[in-house]
């Protein structure tokens, strides 16, 4: 059995600014988001970060040629992050200068070939790229100026044997003085005076006057340099000057695209200065900036020190408009990549091909970059034709491999993988901490024990999860068993044994994992709180009860009662009973993400909170309604001040500054507080709820035990068949009062 490789395949998928060529195979869910803001935004700055080898420069690589594909007018500007200067050899303070500099010089270099660009654009960019690097331009000019003057200078000096002008000067002068005397042109006194001046002060005051002349040019050429360095320097007139230039060629129809790749090369302290320096630029500019570089990025503005805890947001969380942490290619990405860079199978079968792709992807961790590496590892020989062969003999090992790779993928592909952004970066998490637990296993020896990790983070539930679904393919053999309560959830921590065999896994897990466990539990106690209430008050008004079976075979018709005493509790029957019974009676596999079932979990103990606290109400409404002949009255306590008044003022007291309702007959004769959580308080007014017990009672809805207190009934929360009880006790007891 062989492969033969096409011999391009490990070329990279090519810059945006070339033609497509290249492999890139899979990250639809990540290239699709990606292309979608490209094209929809025209501002804003996206940070793709990840760790390295990844695979995001190949990704933002790809989407940019997708998103040209859409726009022909989209400019690119391709930067590394070290060809932005940001800092100096020697400090590590950001100079900001250079990286506009180099942003403006990178955006002329990318613009001045494109044909097909509006001149008056090229113009301005022209323009600003000049005035970008006048400082160093100009400069040079007025320098050469002056050296072509010196030149000038050397060259007439040069006249003359030995070069001297100033010899020259002097030898013209002796020379017209000679022949004033020898011609007699004037009076022999006055061409005697002009002979003598011509000897000496003539020719000196000419030279005096020539040096004034070029120290005056010097002075000249300085100062002029000095103020264009000074007036071009100014960072705030080139910020300005490029976000006009952007808006113009935004206004023009063009989108322009800004990469500025390997943001890891910089200091993380010196991204931070530099993003935080051109916030503006970068996020509100007409432009779009994208950022890659590795994982430490990603938590600039998204985790707080110490200092910064009590704020809702650090300063730098706007920072960039979007987010993205790429983690490890999915196995079908990987699947894919390879099927695109395989030319010719000899000898394999599907499943020998599959299972050669799950080894190869084991070895890589997932990893991308090191998939390529493990490629080559592989490669045994080159054909005729310079195509890279792999000769392939399956090994005891690599069964192994295939089958615990393809256990990894089934659990957290099929069940804990997030699809949503924001948690891509845990997703890359999980799928380590995966990999580094499955690398352990394939490394043990037979009997090896494996323990269960007790933490509550969902790499501990996946571990436990893969540790389950391991035993019921034979890899795992139960040694011991504990249970231990894991947020609320009665957990199976186990110790396995290691058997050495791994057997081939199903294609989707066929029993639930532990967040899904921990949902239906959720759920199932929340229906027998509800299914108490139900039942205590049918009990007490001579009907039957309702079985779960058929409470759960139409929850609303039910959960409606309790909705007409004051809280709402259909609602949560309404989105949830569908799933109950999906998870509980259908069959595998099951359509819902772990966050979604997460959020749900929350919602349904939050709302069993909300039960709880609300039940001073309900529990009034129970009671009024097993005594409609009586046309008892419903209040709460701070509405009426005749209510607990007189001699049970003390017990009002207690209770005023809490939301607690009172049932009372008309005449005041009876009257019964209804409280939440209030167990702590009677202590105090022990003494007078007794004297007062014939005429004014207290029902405490509470998890704690209760006191020995005579006037007081107590609800009990704390497990479904306690509060059945206690509040049939409850009830039972008020009714009686109300009736004597």
């Amino acid at each position: 059995m062989r492969l033969i490789l096409k011999r391009d395949w490990d070329v990279p998928i090519s810059s945006p600014l070339e033609m497509e060529e290249g492999y890139f195979s899979g990250r639809l869910n990540e290239l699709e988001h990606l292309v979608n803001e490209i094209l929809r935004k025209p501002r804003g700055s996206i940070l793709i970060s990840g760790y390295r080898g990844v695979g995001k420069t190949s990704l933002v690589y790809k989407a940019l040629h997708e998103a040209k594909k859409r726009d022909k007018n989209m400019i690119i500007v391709l930067l590394n992050a070290t060809e932005l200067e940001a800092t100096s050899e020697k400090d590590t303070k950001i100079i900001p200068m250079n990286v506009i500099r180099n942003l403006i010089r990178r955006l002329y270099l990318a613009t001045r070939n494109i044909d097909r660009l509006e001149q008056d654009i090229k113009r301005d960019i022209e323009s600003l790229y000049s005035k970008a690097t006048a400082s160093k331009f100009e400069l040079m000019h007025h320098y050469q100026k002056a050296s072509d003057f010196l030149k000038i200078l050397t060259e007439e000096r040069s006249l003359l044997v030995g070069g001297n002008i100033e010899s020259l000067i002097f030898i013209a002068s002796w020379i017209i003085a000679i022949l004033l005397q020898f011609n007699n042109m004037l009076p022999s006194t006055f061409n005697n005076i002009i002979s003598m001046f011509l000897l000496f002060p003539i020719p000196y005051f000419i030279l005096s006057l020539r040096k004034r002349l070029l120290k005056k040019q010097r002075e000249t050429i300085h100062l002029s340099s000095e103020e264009t360095y000074f007036y071009d320097n100014n960072i705030g007139n080139l910020v300005f000057e490029l976000e006009q230039l952007h808006r113009k060629i935004s206004d023009k129809g063009r989108k322009l695209v800004y990469v500025i790749d390997e943001m890891d090369k910089l200091d993380g302290s010196i991204v931070k200065e530099m993003i935080r320096y051109f916030k503006n630029l970068f996020t509100l500019s007409k432009a779009l900036f994208i950022f890659v570089g590795g994982e430490e990025l990603y938590n600039i503005g998204t985790q707080s020190s110490d200092t910064e805890k009590t704020l809702y947001r650090s300063k730098e969380y706007t920072y960039f408009s979007s987010r993205y942490f790429l983690s490890r290619p999915l196995w079908d990405d990987l699947s894919k990549f390879i099927d695109c860079i395989v030319q010719n199978k000899e000898g394999l079968t599907e499943d020998d091909f599959e299972r050669f792709k799950r080894v190869i992807a084991f070895d890589a961790k997932n990893d991308f970059f090191d998939l390529k590496q493990c490629i080559k590892d592989r490669i045994s020989q080159f054909d005729t034709n310079g195509n890279p062969v792999i000769d392939i003999v399956f090994t005891d090992e690599d069964y192994k491999k295939s089958r615990l790779h393809k256990a990894m993928m089934v659990l957290f592909e099929g069940k804990y993988m997030s699809r949503s952004i924001s948690k891509w970066k845990e997703n890359e998490e999980l799928l380590k901490r995966l990999f580094e637990h499955a690398y352990f296993i394939l490394e043990c020896y037979p009997g090896k024990q494996i323990n269960d990790p007790q933490g509550g983070d969902v790499s501990d539930a996946l571990i436990r999860d893969f540790n389950g679904l391991l035993y019921r393919l034979g890899t795992l053999n139960i040694v011991s068993e504990s249970q231990q309560s894991i947020k609320g959830l009665p957990t199976r921590i186990r110790t396995y044994q290691y058997t050495g065999v791994i057997n081939e896994p199903p294609q989707y897990l066929d029993e639930p994992t532990e967040y899904e466990r921990r949902y239906l539990s959720e759920f199932k106690i929340y229906t027998k709180y509800v299914l108490a209430l139900i039942n205590t008050f049918r009990v007490m008004n001579g009907e039957e009860e309702v079985t779960e079976e058929d409470f759960c075979r139409n929850p609303i018709r039910y959960a409606q009662i309790v909705d007409r005493w004051g809280f709402n509790v259909s609602s949560i029957f309404q989105q949830n009973v569908e799933i109950y019974k999906t998870l509980t009676e259908g069959e595998p596999p099951y359509p819902f993400k772990r966050e979604d079932i997460e959020k749900r979990t929350e919602i349904i103990k939050k709302h069993k909170n909300a039960f709880f606290n609300n039940l001073p109400k309900v529990i009034a409404s129970i009671i009024n309604s097993l005594n409609l002949h009586l046309n008892l009255k419903i209040q709460k306590l701070q509405e009426n001040t005749s209510l607990f008044s007189g001699s049970a003022t003390q017990i009002r007291n207690v209770f005023q500054n809490s939301n607690h309702f009172v049932i009372f007959k008309p005449d005041l004769t009876r009257q019964a507080i209804v409280s939440y959580d209030m167990l702590q308080f009677l202590v105090k007014i022990k003494k007078v709820i007794e004297e007062h017990e014939t005429t004014h009672r207290i029902i405490v809805v509470t998890e704690e035990a209760p006191l020995e207190v005579k006037g007081c009934h107590y609800v009990k929360t704390d497990l479904p068949s306690n509060f059945k009880t206690s509040l049939y006790d409850a009830l039972t007891e008020i009714s009686k009062f109300f009736e004597e």
